[in-house]
């Protein structure tokens, strides 16, 4: 009968000088129990306070290495695996290319050499609240799920390139501490779970999740980025089936990318803060959200927000989300709907955030406050100057606060960009919102006519255009300026008429039948003369004449009839043209 040896018989013989630790070690890990070593103090059994543990809560790192990875000791080990609360593991924690076949717990210890586990093969491994200096894991296999967790210390890059985890990742609560590069760097992971970095997770430096793969969701609420060199979060590339969670007090300092990211579910930012004085606060070029797009936050995000070529189902967001001038970058970004709760859909608000695109408007420098007597009287053109410079200003002040969001003629040529004002306008029409819809096109044309690169010409005939008839997106406004000018015509006529500046212009004809001569109606008059291919029987009928005791009225009048046969001309076919929706069509 062949004899079993036990776990110290299988031992080393350069481990064999075992630690009171290792001893109570060899016992547990054969039954499965736990092995506290602990003090039951809450300041002694802090890991950072580890230095001053003894041999009796001190485990070598060479002898942890062996029982995890020996073939022959992991045949004696329980299949709950290795679980130890409150040591010291002395050395670096070296498990590169190797097979861990049982679970591992390594709770509250302290690691201060770090952990290698570069190619490594493990079950489910859990540092609960233990401290390291630095994790190496690229290319590594986790067959459960990797827990870095509540209270969890790590005060150098912590690297999981290319790791394969079956379970999920999380580093709920833990920190992430590396000032002069990666806090955590999980490119291109692939996790068939759920990636928490959410309820106190803390990381100084940055965190990486370039190409990254997700089974489940992406959880960073309530967690802390922060990074004054450079990217808070990058995760470029990134693909889950589930949602990403930015929200409920997620904190970011530093540039937020996501450019290229590919969410199943939503994207999630309600209540987070984005906060980047160097640049953009959130890059998320070429995103795409299946689902929801939340972007209602408490603060206006400090730096860019960057979402063009993004497309995300339905936009929920809020002024307050809304970035400073020339500080929102939207040229691309396309969106199947705005949510139907308080995310503003009118024209008005809608297009103050497209100007976001613009830069602030500038003011002219400020005249002096004080203007002395001698100036006045000395300087009396460079006095009139400067007073008129300091009302100038106060007046470009004023018109800069009613519109805070930018000036066109601060934007050079060949910046203006008309995808975000027609994509507002199709889904503003999608929605039921066709006179929002039609605002948002008419100020589409406008912002071409004032920034675009088009010719000196065309641009005065958009002007004209703008301003006779709204681009063609107001078809009445032509029709209510000829009715205007009817009425002004009938003031004139009817004037004119009393004063004997009018008479008849073919009193031949109707020389034996003057009770059949047309009377003078002014403003039959004015309509008659004012809308050409229109014969009313006055305009033919009826001149004005020149007066020799009022010569100059005289003149006035005939001028005027003139001007007003002119005005019908170009009015009436500019309501023609508009009616037609010919301008629209060219547009």
């Amino acid at each position: 009968m062949t004899t079993v040896p036990t776990l110290k018989e299988l031992i080393p013989e350069r481990l064999s000088n075992l630690t009171a630790a290792e001893s109570s070690l060899l016992d547990s890990a054969t039954t499965g129990k736990l092995l506290n070593l602990q003090a039951g103090e809450p300041d002694v059994d802090n890991p950072a306070n580890a230095d001053n543990w003894g041999a009796e809560r001190t485990i070598r790192a060479e002898f942890l290495r062996w029982i995890c990875t020996d073939k022959k000791a992991s045949e004696l080990i329980d299949a709950r695996g290795i679980r130890i609360i409150g040591a010291r593991v002395d050395g670096k924690l070296d498990f590169e290319g190797a097979t861990v076949p049982h679970p591992l717990v390594l709770a509250s210890c302290s690691i201060k050499d770090g952990i290698i586990l570069l190619d490594a093969r493990t079950r489910t491994i859990n540092l609960h609240n233990t401290h390291t200096s630095h994790i190496s894991g690229d290319m590594l296999t986790v067959d459960g799920a990797l827990f870095l967790r509540n209270g969890f210390l790590a005060t150098g890059a912590v690297r999981l390139l290319g790791a394969k985890v079956n379970g999920g990742l999380d580093c709920s609560g833990g920190s992430f501490v590396n000032d002069n590069g990666d806090a955590l760097n999980a490119d291109g992971i692939e996790a068939k779970g759920d990636i928490f970095l959410r309820k106190g997770f803390s990381a100084k430096g940055e965190v990486r999740l370039l190409g990254a793969k997700v089974g489940g969701n992406l959880d960073c609420s309530n967690g802390s980025f922060v990074n004054d060199n450079g990217n808070a979060l990058s995760a470029d590339g990134i693909e889950t089936k589930g949602n990403i969670f930015l929200n409920q007090g997620f904190r970011a300092k530093g540039k937020v990318r996501l450019i290229g990211a590919k969410v199943g579910g939503t994207l999630n930012c309600s209540g987070g803060s984005f906060v980047n004085e160097n640049g953009d606060a959130l890059c998320a070029q070429r995103m795409t959200v299946q689902d929801n797009f939340f972007w209602t936050l408490k603060d206006h995000p400090v730096g860019a927000v960057d979402l063009m070529h993004a497309k995300v189902g339905v936009l929920t967001d809020n002024k307050e989300s809304w970035p400073g001038p020339g500080k929102l970058h939207i040229d691309g970004f396309e969106y199947g709907a705005l949510a139907p709760d308080n995310t503003p859909k009118n024209a008005k608000d809608r297009l103050r955030w497209i100007e976001l695109q613009l830069p602030p408007a500038e003011t002219i420098p400020d005249a002096p406050d004080v203007i002395t007597e001698p100036l006045q009287k000395k300087h009396a053109v460079k006095w009139i100057w400067i007073r008129s410079r300091k009302w100038l200003n106060n007046t470009w002040h004023n018109n800069s606060k009613s519109k805070p969001y930018g000036n066109f003629k601060n934007r050079p040529r060949c910046e203006f960009r008309p995808q975000p004002y027609e994509q507002l306008a199709k889904v503003l029409k999608n929605m039921g919102h066709e006179s929002d819809s039609r605002e948002v096109l008419i100020a589409k044309q406008n912002a071409l006519s004032e920034c675009g690169d088009i010719s000196n010409p065309r641009r005065l005939w958009y002007r004209a255009l703008g301003i006779s008839m709204s681009h063609g997106y107001k078809p009445i406004r032509p029709i209510l300026f000829i009715l205007f000018m009817a009425f002004i015509g009938f003031i004139i006529f009817f004037s004119a008429n009393e004063h004997s500046f009018m008479t008849r212009s073919k009193l031949s004809i109707f020389k034996d039948n003057m009770h059949l001569y047309p009377d003078f109606n002014p403003f039959i008059y004015s309509l008659d003369t004012l809308i050409p291919f229109v014969d009313l029987h006055q305009e033919n009928y009826w001149i004005p004449v020149y007066n020799n005791d009022h010569p100059y009225w005289s003149i006035l009048i005939h001028m005027y009839h003139w001007f007003h046969i002119i005005i019908g001309w170009v009015a009436t076919s500019l309501a023609a043209i508009s009616l037609s929706g010919i301008v629209r069509k060219r547009e």
